[in-house]
C-alpha cells in the first residue's frame, strides 16, 4: 500500500482503520473483475489485460481508488508485448519437444530393430511419410547418435529412398 499512499484505497487500510480492529469487511462499490487487475499492477507494477478487459474501464478504476497508473505498464494479454516476453518461453519449449522426439526415435528405431532380430547386418528402417521426424534428426545428428548407442545401435546414415521416403541405417555395436 505504499505505492498509493494517500489514496482512497490506502486509507481503506489505514494504520487507524486497523485500529479500529472493526470485524466488518470493507465494501467497496466497485468491479471487483476489475480490481484484481489493480492489485496486480500494486505487487508487480505492470499488469497483462485478457482480451474481454477494457483499458479504459481499467484507467477508471485505478483513478476511482485514487491511485497513479503508468499506463504503459498496462499490457494486453495476447499483445506485442507478452508475446515478445514468451519468446524465448517457446524456443526453450520447442527445443525440448524436439529433443524428446528425436529420442522417441531413438528407442522406436531400436525396439524394431530388436524385434527383427538384426544383428550381423546393417538394418535400414523407413520413417513414416505424414512424420517429418527427419528435418529433427538432421538438426540433432549427435544426439540421435548417443541416444541409438545406449541401445547398442550405431548410426551408419539418414537418406531418402527411390521412394522418396527418408530411412535411417544402423548396425549392432556387437557387430
Amino acid at each position: 500500500m505504499e505505492r498509493c499512499e494517500g489514496s482512497m484505497l490506502a486509507s481503506l487500510i489505514s494504520k487507524d482503520w486497523k485500529e479500529r480492529n472493526s470485524p466488518e469487511p470493507i465494501l467497496i462499490d466497485c468491479s471487483g473483475r476489475l480490481f484484481e487487475y489493480v492489485l496486480e499492477y500494486l505487487r508487480t507494477n505492470e499488469v497483462y489485460l485478457p482480451t474481454l478487459v477494457d483499458r479504459t474501464a481499467l484507467e477508471k478504476e485505478f483513478s476511482f481508488y485514487g491511485i497513479e497508473v503508468d499506463m504503459k505498464n498496462v499490457h494486453e494479454r495476447n499483445g506485442r508485448k507478452y508475446i515478445e516476453e514468451i519468446a524465448p518461453r517457446i524456443a526453450s519449449a520447442q527445443k525440448d519437444l524436439d529433443l524428446l522426439t528425436v529420442e522417441r526415435l531413438a528407442i522406436e528405431t531400436a525396439a524394431f530393430v530388436e524385434l527383427k532380430y538384426v544383428q550381423s547386418r546393417p538394418y535400414q528402417i523407413s520413417l513414416p511419410d505424414e512424420v517429418d521426424d527427419s528435418a529433427l534428426l538432421q538438426k540433432y545428428p549427435e544426439f540421435f547418435r548417443e541416444r541409438l548407442l545406449d541401445r547398442g545401435l550405431l548410426f551408419q546414415s539418414i537418406g531418402v529412398d527411390r521412394n522418396k521416403s527418408w530411412y535411417i541405417k544402423v548396425q549392432s555395436v556387437d557387430t
